[in-house]
């Protein structure tokens, strides 16, 4: 079924391009035995159309992932300085816990200053496709849009390690302490 649509949807993109390329004129020009320019803007137009397209797409879910991963790193640190203070408040010492929720806040403020500088790298990389540069330079564009997506996905990674091998730890060791009370 996906595959009918896609076809589909590819036939039909085909038949408006050709449609259109018509309309610019015939696709070699005779007097000079070249692509006909029209055409050549048109087909450019239809890529260009197509790209930021799909940009503008993995910009919406990458904006759509961040809240939920800033929702997610923000419960967390309320929850463990709800545990924080809790556990403090019974006389048990928290001193290693205080310090891990203090990383953890830097590695979410990382998280969050990458997130910000990839996606202005996505909105300068749509506007980018459209302008007479050429496809050496999109081709780097879109590789530098890539690697910073790829640090944020590390930075992801790098809280989700962080909880699961230092602060779990971490909790498991007051839970083992008698409180002080």
């Amino acid at each position: 079924m996906r595959k009918k649509i896609i076809m589909g949807a590819a036939a039909i993109v085909f038949f408006l391009a050709v449609a259109e390329i018509s309309l610019a004129g015939p696709l070699i020009d005779p007097q000079i035995n070249k692509l006909n320019p029209a055409v050549m803007e048109t087909m450019k137009k239809i890529i260009c159309e197509k790209r930021q397209g799909k940009i503008e797409e993995r910009k919406a879910k990458f904006e759509e992932r961040k809240t939920k991963h800033m929702e997610a790193y923000n419960n967390l640190q309320n929850r463990l300085e709800k545990l924080s203070d809790k556990l403090s408040a019974k006389g048990y010492d928290t001193t290693e816990l205080d310090e891990d929720i203090a990383v953890l806040e830097e590695k979410i403020n990382q998280f969050e200053t990458d997130f910000a500088a990839a996606y202005e790298k996505m909105k300068e990389a749509k506007n980018y496709m459209c302008e007479n540069h050429t496809s050496v330079e999109n081709k780097n564009e879109i590789k530098a849009t890539r690697d910073l997506i790829k640090k944020v996905r590390q930075d992801s990674v790098e809280i989700r390690n962080y909880y699961k091998n230092t602060i779990r730890l971490d909790i498991w060791a007051i839970k083992k302490q008698t409180p002080s009370q």
